[in-house]
């Protein structure tokens, strides 16, 4: 669903740069990480996003698999 993370550019990105490339998460990995989120009652995330987004929604979407429902909640917000 998502493409693989690779550690550095090196390794199939790139030969010439040696700087380190995110290609995105794992489904399993994008799930383990929103549930990292603390689940704030006043959650200090959306003040600090310049583009309101509501991050708590796009996080527990994240976190229950629901990636098309978190992808609207980016899409609410963003051109």
């Amino acid at each position: 669903v998502f493409p693989q993370r690779k550690d550095w550019a090196g390794d199939s990105v790139s030969h010439t740069r040696l700087e380190e490339v995110n290609l995105g998460l794992t489904k399993e990995q994008a799930i383990q990480e929103a549930q990292r989120c603390l689940d704030c009652p006043n959650p200090t995330c959306m003040q600090g996003c310049p583009v309101s987004i509501n991050i708590p929604t796009f996080v527990k979407n994240i976190e229950r698999g629901e990636f098309l429902e978190a992808a609207k909640v980016l899409k609410e917000t963003s051109a």
